[in-house]
């Protein structure tokens, strides 16, 4: 919350959604509620699902302003995010979006390191960072973006029966509901790496994996209309890395998502980051080279 008290840009509210905390957040928020009229404070109510995502869409339903930051509550804004990013929107380019670059911090941001992508760049045709981001060249965390209302209005609400790669498959939408996509090099977000009570075991957990899986599905179905091979090569390396990420848990939805990449019109061995694993995949197949990667890992090597 300092880091929105401490904004450049002064003209915003803050809704603030408890989503059923049992730590002191209420206690905490009352000072700024009782020093600053901006700040809002509203317990998710019963008709949005438990999780982030209904928490977002309350705080959605419940906010008036042009345009959309979202920040979940460990993460911070660099103090001129949003300043930066108002500065490049004009009346003409209200159907643009707006982003900047990730640090990530464990205890202090003054130790933050940028984490620097391909896709971090202006781009004409918004969904061409779909492309670029899907097919390796980086990822969009939720709180770089700022989203004109109107944009958000076409794109959708958040998908409350998605509980992991949520903000993937939302920002997608969105994205796919924008003309241009335009890139602030002044402004940042501190993204806190360390500390997150989500564990590897969450992560890999069936719930997890199903869910992930769903929203590859939905990125087939959100660019269905588009006919475009970039997308579909683009989509095919998700699941391909889908593949990689769970081995060796949940091999029907593996082999889901081998056949999803077939359908996509391309093979596995495809998508081989490197020549040691297109020759591994070539000859001994996919599983085999999976076991012997796997393997690899384990020993350190």
């Amino acid at each position: 919350m300092n880091s929105v008290f401490s904004q450049t840009y002064q003209n915003w509210e803050c809704i603030i959604i408890d989503d059923g905390s049992t730590d002191n957040t209420e206690e905490v928020v009352q000072y700024y509620l009782k020093n600053d009229s901006r700040f809002q404070f509203h317990k998710r109510i019963d008709s949005y699902k438990k999780g982030g995502n209904g928490a977002r869409n309350y705080g959605f339903d419940l906010s008036v302003g042009d345009f959309i930051q979202y920040l979940d509550a460990d993460d911070i804004l660099s103090m001129d995010k949003i300043e930066k990013q108002i500065n490049l929107a004009t009346d003409e380019n209200q159907a643009d979006v707006f982003f900047c670059s990730l640090a990530y911090f464990s205890d202090n941001i003054l130790n933050s390191k940028i984490h620097s992508q391909y896709i971090d760049k202006s781009y004409d045709k918004a969904e061409d960072w779909l492309i670029d981001s899907w097919s390796g060249g980086g990822f969009g965390q939720t709180m770089i973006w700022l989203t004109p209302r109107k944009v958000h209005m076409k794109a959708g609400r958040w998908n409350e029966s998605v509980i992991k790669n949520q903000d993937g498959e939302f920002f997608c939408r969105v994205l796919l509901n924008a003309r241009s996509l335009i890139y602030s090099n002044e402004g940042l977000v501190y993204y806190r790496k360390d500390g997150k009570k989500t564990s590897k075991s969450t992560y890999i957990s069936p719930i997890s994996a199903q869910s992930t899986f769903y929203t590859f599905q939905l990125y087939e179905k959100h660019t269905s209309e588009l006919s475009d091979k970039d997308f579909s090569r683009a989509i095919a390396n998700q699941y391909y890395k889908f593949i990689f990420f769970y081995f060796p848990h949940y091999r029907n939805l593996r082999e889901d998502a081998i056949s999803s990449i077939i359908r996509l019109g391309y093979k596995p061995v495809d998508f081989a980051q490197n020549r040691k694993i297109y020759f591994l995949t070539k000859f001994l197949g996919l599983e085999s080279t999976l076991r012997i990667i796997h393997l690899a890992i384990r020993l350190g090597r």
